[in-house]
């Protein structure tokens, strides 16, 4: 069996769930033993400056032992880099490396770093063709992997006694809801005319929409245990980007959990957004005030409409984006390395 060791920023950071953990078990039955090497003080730095040096001394001490648990593997698996926008112990662990990529990480720090990366990993896995893109000049040897879903868990469930409002969520990390001020003004136009509908948000932080009537408007605090029950809960999903090169980076995972319960998405058409819209008549793309507002009203009146978008969007999950679909190429990625 292939032993692989995989580098991760840490125990809820979404890359590391989606793009490493949730694959354990369909990699064992594809012959490969993937043991997760989590980063116990996190990859990314405290908000403080007064906790930072701390963290500091705390990251580079860690760093020494996990390093030297790569000799006993037959591949290296970097879930980005090690400590954000630097390019640190990772030249110390064992060949061959593969370099796992969903987001935007050259625009940081001048960008160094995620070339000396490429250039000293065999492999990328890029989680979408803009990345590739950026990526090759660096480093020939790479294949584009979305990140996938596990159909077996997110999936639609019958509402039992649904009340009358409509449920337009949104689920993401609190750095991401300042996309939100993209759609303001058609959110509040929304719940001017329809008192039915609630907006919910979730993420680890409240972003505090005082704007929005408090019965529009319902936050949730996310909790690993609580993701999957909450996007079931909403009737629409929603994820508005502004068209910048750090939001063509992403991934799409949002839209990806939306469909694969069976929800209609409203999406902003940046990146690979566009890529999935493509794929079929789930859902929306706008591109202004008017155009959300548009969407939002068709896919509130129409339950039936909402319906048949979702069964459509779950369809594509599961023919393109399921983890029993790319769990086997990923696998495939992995067992060439050795």
């Amino acid at each position: 069996m292939l032993q692989v060791a995989a580098y991760t920023g840490g125990f809820n950071i979404p890359s590391a769930r989606f793009r490493v953990r949730q694959y354990i078990e369909n990699l064992k039955d594809n012959g490969i033993n993937l043991d997760e090497i989590i980063s116990q003080s996190g990859s990314f730095p405290p908000r403080k400056k007064i906790d930072r040096l701390l963290w500091v001394t705390k990251t580079m001490l860690e760093q020494v032992p996990r390093v030297a648990l790569s000799k006993k593997y037959d591949v290296t698996l970097l879930q980005r880099e090690m400590i954000s926008t630097y390019y640190t112990f990772e030249r110390f662990t064992k060949k061959p490396r593969v370099l796992d990529v969903d987001d935007a990480i050259f625009l940081n720090n001048g960008g160094d770093f995620a070339k000396k990366l490429a250039n000293n990993c065999q492999h990328i896995i890029c989680g979408n063709e803009y990345l590739a893109n950026w990526f090759y000049p660096w480093n020939k040897n790479i294949t584009i992997q979305a990140t996938a879903v596990d159909t077996n868990l997110y999936k639609p469930i019958e509402q039992i006694n649904k009340v009358d409002a409509v449920v337009v969520g949104w689920i993401g990390t609190s750095s991401n809801l300042i996309y939100f001020n993209e759609i303001k003004k058609s959110l509040d136009h929304i719940v001017s005319i329809f008192p039915n509908v609630v907006i919910k948000v979730v993420s680890d932080k409240n972003p505090g929409f005082h704007n929005i009537n408090k019965n529009n408007y319902d936050f949730v605090k996310w909790t690993i245990e609580g993701e999957i029950d909450v996007i079931q809960s909403f009737d629409i999903g929603i994820m508005p980007l502004k068209n910048t090169e750090m939001a063509k980076g992403k991934c799409s995972f949002k839209m990806l959990q939306y469909m694969s319960c069976g929800k209609p998405v409203i999406v902003s058409p940046v990146g690979m957004n566009i890529t999935v819209l493509k794929k079929g008549n789930f859902g929306f793309g706008p591109n202004s005030t008017d155009e959300w507002v548009d969407a939002l009203k068709l896919l509130i009146t129409d339950r039936n409409l909402r319906a048949e978008m979702g069964r459509i969007g779950r369809e594509i999950i599961l023919n393109n984006y399921s983890t029993d679909i790319i769990g086997p190429k990923f696998a495939s990625i992995l067992k060439s390395m050795a």
